[in-house]
C-alpha cells in the first residue's frame, strides 16, 4: 500500500478516505469503507480506528455492549451481529490483527468515541 500521502498528515488531525475505486472495466466501484480504513489505520500506525454507523453501539439481546475484546468481536460477528454491524467487527478484528489499539465503533461526535464515552471500544485483550 503507498501510504506516502497519508504520512505527510499532522498529528491531531484527521484523515477522511473514501474508497472509491476502477474495476477492470475501468468502471467506478465503491469497495468496503470500513475494510478500507482499517488497512489504512495499519499501514499508517494509527493508535485508534474510529468507524462510525448508525447506531450508538453494538448490542446483545439488547443491551449495549461499552466494550469487548478482539475473540469476543469474532464471536459475537460470527453468531450474533448482522448487516452493517457485521462488516464493523470484521474491520475491527482487521484493524487490531494490523496493531492498530484500539477501534471504537458507534455514532456520536468523534471526540466523543475517541474519549470512549459512547461506543463500543474493541481492543486486543
Amino acid at each position: 500500500m503507498n501510504t506516502g500521502l497519508l504520512e505527510r498528515a499532522r498529528p491531531g488531525h484527521v484523515c477522511v478516505v473514501t474508497p472509491l475505486a476502477r474495476n477492470a472495466a475501468g468502471q467506478e466501484v465503491n469497495t468496503d469503507a470500513d475494510r478500507a480504513a482499517a488497512a489504512i489505520a495499519g499501514a499508517t500506525g494509527a493508535q485508534v480506528l474510529v468507524l462510525l454507523t448508525d447506531v450508538p453501539h453494538l448490542r446483545v439481546d439488547g443491551s449495549p455492549v461499552r466494550h469487548i475484546t478482539r475473540e469476543a468481536a469474532i464471536r459475537l460477528r460470527d453468531t450474533v451481529a448482522t448487516g452493517g454491524m457485521r462488516k464493523k467487527l470484521r474491520a475491527a478484528c482487521e484493524a487490531l490483527d494490523r496493531r492498530v489499539p484500539r477501534v471504537v465503533i458507534g455514532n456520536d461526535m468523534v471526540t466523543a468515541l475517541l474519549a470512549t464515552r459512547t461506543g463500543t471500544l474493541v481492543t486486543r485483550a
